[in-house]
């Protein structure tokens, strides 16, 4: 074994107990110690390497079944004419089910080890995406939609029932205690909820210490229809007034956000999850991740299924650098660019930072939980079997390059959470 070789011990509570850059060192400890025949012990393969697990903090899961569809219009008619009918059919728990478990299945091959999930204003669906969830290993952030107007009439509910059901939700998963599966109160954005639900939904989160997530200054005809709702007011300061900025929240998008926006959000504590691809798509801006993050906001990425047609976080590193380069050439400043490298520290350590654990997940950090993947970027003369080319000489720099840019989930030979193999 070459000593150049990194070495990661994981302890019997599955948290990273040594990072260390000599295997041959560490292996004579654990000899001297006798270790090796207590524990299991993995070699891996040159042109393959090992990451910290991808978080996607924004992601629609009911949309799923038409992501990749339904991209060329507004915002306010995608809702109307695809996205409220296609949820709607998520309160026959059978299409729930078999829905949810091939997304989070995908979600898992793709190598997302944690989400932030839009569930849909159906209690019982909302359940059985927590269950599956749970069943399958993967750490998530599961929130029942509430919305109780400007909707079709097939999907809305009672400000009422939006609350009791919200509740029953927040304690069917807490009962579950386990670390992995966390609910979280989602007001699907203002226009689709009242002030009443909303102060309501701010009380729940309060009283349950939960998460919360929503929509935030999303696009044009987003905010052209909260200020004919709400003259003169933003989303920042009705969602502030309705106690749902706290730092618990991810706000999605953001991308019309002003500098009074930003100085409220970083004050309360309050992320943002950055979707670049759907931001092309819907809010006619881009979001200044680079300027916002040096004012202090807290930033994830997000894939924004369905919004955004991939569902890989790959996808959204390499939209969110191409994005950063358009407003650097925009704004004639190149201090806005991000670089691959910045790009996965946020579908890393900017995600888990977003979501308040980065004490647990995000990076190889001893002491942390073990979310990771292992890649392979290695191909057979001949057998293109995935995206990444590797030659002689390629150093773990240049394939961890190459894998961000060109690869996906077909390099993903082994994904773990919380230190479980899953896949």
């Amino acid at each position: 074994m070459e000593k150049s070789l990194p070495f990661f011990s994981i302890g019997p509570d599955v948290t990273v107990e040594n990072v260390l850059k000599s295997v041959k060192d560490e292996c004579e400890r654990m000899g001297r110690e006798s270790k090796v025949n207590d524990a299991s012990v993995e070699i891996i393969k040159p042109c393959s390497f090992v990451i910290p697990g991808l978080i996607d903090t924004h992601v629609h899961a009911p949309q799923f079944a038409f992501h990749g569809s339904a991209t060329g219009i507004p915002l306010m008619d995608w809702l109307k004419f695809h996205t409220f009918p296609s949820e709607s059919r998520l309160k026959d728990v059978n299409i729930a089910r078999k829905l949810y478990r091939k997304l989070v299945k995908r979600m898992l091959r793709n190598g997302t080890t944690c989400a932030l999930y839009f569930a849909t204003i159906h209690l019982e669906a909302s359940k059985i995406l927590s269950d599956i969830t749970e069943e399958l290993g993967q750490r998530a952030f599961i929130g029942k939609i509430s919305m109780d107007q400007n909707s079709i009439p097939e999907y809305v509910e009672s400000t009422e029932r939006s609350l009791l059901d919200t509740e029953e939700f927040i304690r069917y998963v807490l009962n579950k205690k386990i670390e992995l599966v966390k609910p979280v109160v989602t007001p699907r954005f203002i226009p689709t909820c009242s002030l009443d639900l909303m102060k309501g939904l701010g009380k729940l989160a309060n009283q349950y210490n939960v998460h919360i997530q929503s929509h935030i200054s999303e696009s044009d005809d987003q905010v052209s229809f909260v200020q004919f709702l709400h003259p003169n007011r933003s989303d920042t300061e009705i969602f502030d007034e309705c106690g749902l900025l706290t730092n618990k929240t991810v706000m999605a998008h953001g991308t019309h956000l002003d500098e009074e926006d930003v100085k409220t959000l970083v004050s309360r504590g309050t992320s943002i999850s950055s979707c670049p691809l759907s931001n092309f798509f819907f809010a006619n801006r881009i979001f200044p991740l680079e300027e916002n993050q040096r004012k202090g906001l807290k930033i994830g990425l997000g894939t924004d299924i369905a919004g955004g047609y991939s569902i890989s976080s790959l996808s959204s590193i390499r939209n969110l650098v191409i994005a950063s380069k358009a407003l650097s050439i925009q704004k004639k400043d190149s201090s806005l660019e991000i670089d691959y490298q910045t790009g996965f520290w946020h579908a890393t350590m900017g995600g888990a930072i977003s979501l308040g654990i980065e004490d647990e997940v995000g990076s190889f950090a001893v002491g942390k939980r073990f979310d990771a993947l292992l890649i392979d970027c290695s191909v057979e003369e001949e057998n293109f079997a995935h995206g990444v080319d590797s030659f002689d000489g390629d150093s773990a720099s240049i394939l961890f390059e190459k894998f961000i840019n060109c690869g996906d989930e077909r390099n993903i030979q082994k994904v773990w959470v919380d230190g479980k193999e899953i896949l």
